[in-house]
């Protein structure tokens, strides 16, 4: 097994879409070797995707927390990342912080996001992301933290993110999200925060949220929504 590390590497380029690979092929690692990682020696590869390279070039984050030498902690905020979002991000199974904030990215969330069965914070905010919201992410049991705001996400909120019952934060104002909000969502008994405003969201606020007893704040401004705010919440909320 390989130690514990702590892994820091320059990055210095985009993005890239990984064709025709599978797991554990070199070109499964292609965009992780000679893009993400553009400094290290001619020769140096990773094992798998998931594993951090045992040669390095320390500047900017990323974190190998565990003893199995898996990648844990990935910070790419502000990193001039273009392209999309490869599938290939799906083979980090042991990634516990993910943060891709303030770049240019593009196209959908892969549906392949949903073996991250130890997220515990994701930071998608102010990209061009598009598309909807996979239903797939209903694996992330231990989610705590989801940013997703100032992108261009579309489509309803999956009633199946309701799974999220341990998610303290969620923000996706900012998109064009519509549809009405699933009762599901009364589930997260746990948030704090949810703001989801400055979308297309259209109907009441569903009963169900009377269950957020320990919600501070909830932003929903600048949508369609119409009626009144539920009893539920007016005698559940102190």
């Amino acid at each position: 097994t390989m130690p514990l590390l702590a892994v820091q590497v320059c990055v210095a380029a985009a993005f890239a879409a990984v064709a025709t690979a599978t797991p554990g092929s070199p070109g499964t690692v292609l965009w992780f070797n000679t893009l993400v990682f553009p400094h290290l020696k001619d020769g140096v590869t990773v094992g798998a995707f998931s594993e951090c390279p045992a040669t390095f070039v320390v500047s900017a984050p990323l974190y190998c927390t565990r003893g199995d030498g898996l990648i844990t902690h990935v910070n790419l905020d502000h990193a001039a990342l273009s392209g999309t979002l490869p599938t290939v991000l799906g083979d980090m199974t042991a990634i516990v912080e993910f943060r891709v904030h303030g770049n240019t990215l593009k196209g959908s969330l892969p549906s392949e996001l949903g073996r991250w069965t130890s997220i515990h914070t994701v930071i998608f905010d102010s990209n061009e992301l598009s598309g909807t919201l996979p239903t797939e992410l209903a694996a992330w049991s231990s989610i705590d933290q989801f940013h997703a705001y100032n992108n261009a996400l579309s489509g309803t909120l999956p009633t199946e993110l309701g799974a999220w019952n341990a998610v303290r934060i969620v923000n996706l104002y900012m998109n064009k999200l519509s549809g009405s909000l699933p009762t599901e969502i009364g589930a997260w008994t746990a948030v704090e925060r949810v703001s989801i405003d400055s979308n297309a969201f259209s109907g009441t606020l569903p009963p169900q949220i009377g269950a957020w007893t320990q919600i501070t704040h909830l932003r929903a401004f600048n949508n369609a929504l119409s009626g009144t705010l539920p009893a539920e919440v007016r005698g559940g909320w102190s």
